[in-house]
């Protein structure tokens, strides 16, 4: 097995932790190459890096595991595009309702506190 890494090695090396190696694995993701029948322990190989590192990025980009597995099987940088465009129009919404917050934030110095408020 030399030519396998530990799990601890590989999660230094790809930047993921062990435990999410184990969540990765367990929903089918980023399986190990082999695991010690007797031992248990997990080893993956150095062609499973750039795999870990894109499933890394795409959760930093808030993808859902199930997407990022679908999109394992059919890898298509059209998908990337589609995640990218829909990002861009939740930033826009989310900065559009803060916009609207910061008019209605105006308003608040007319109405009186709830406690003052007798009925």
């Amino acid at each position: 097995m030399s030519e396998l890494l530990a799990i601890g090695e590989f999660s230094a090396r790809c930047g993921l932790s062990v435990k999410v190696l184990r969540t990765y694995a367990a929903e089918g993701l980023l399986e190990p190459a082999a695991v010690d029948a007797w031992s248990g322990y997990r080893y993956y190989a150095q062609y499973q890096l750039p795999r870990a590192r894109l499933i890394r990025q795409l959760r930093r980009a808030g993808i859902a595991l199930r997407e990022i597995r679908e999109f394992l099987q059919d890898p298509d940088e059209s998908r990337l595009l589609a995640w990218e465009r829909g990002l861009d129009r939740e930033a826009a919404d989310r900065r559009y309702a803060l916009a609207m917050a910061r008019q209605h934030l105006g308003t608040l110095a007319t109405v009186p506190p709830l406690s003052l408020i007798h009925i």
